[in-house]
């Protein structure tokens, strides 16, 4: 019966550590776009290449904008989640 038990304990604490070990790793960069910026040359040769400036200028905003508008959507799910555990902790304290 002790045996079991302490398998038991033994298991349980292994798992806990896993998951603090994992969940450490959660944050570890800091996420960066990965859009190409385009560099404006001294001249342009010929239409074609402002064209295309202009095209790179419009693909990069673009770009730029769905990173932020992910980077956003994250930011309001980590404030609700630290919302919903000041909630939870005051809920707790209050029915101590």
């Amino acid at each position: 019966m002790k045996r079991s038990i302490k398998l038991s304990y033994t298991i349980l604490l292994i798992l806990l550590l896993l998951g603090f070990s994992v969940s450490s790793y959660a944050d570890l960069y800091e996420p960066v776009p990965q859009c190409y910026q385009p560099s404006k040359p001294l001249w342009f040769a010929t239409s074609y290449y402002k064209q295309r400036y202009d095209h790179d200028i419009d693909e990069y905003q673009v770009c730029m904008k769905k990173f932020i508008q992910k980077q956003e959507i994250a930011a309001k799910k980590h404030t609700q989640a630290a919302q919903d555990a000041i909630k939870s902790w005051n809920e707790f304290v209050k029915n101590k």
